[in-house]
């Protein structure tokens, strides 16, 4: 699994994780969690399994 998140040029992070992964940068927190998980506490649900605060 791959997740990049671009809050333009200079504000963008990439991750590669497995069935679950959590990345911060400049662009933002995000996580991605696995079909049937629960939403962590206090997101935003951004897609299907991808999720920000």
């Amino acid at each position: 699994m791959r997740l990049v998140a671009d809050a333009g040029e200079n504000a963008w992070v990439v991750t590669c994780g497995g069935a679950a992964t959590k990345v911060s940068g400049v662009a933002g927190t995000f996580e991605v969690v696995v079909d049937g998980a629960p939403a962590p506490e206090g997101a935003v649900k951004v897609s299907d399994n991808v999720y920000a605060w």
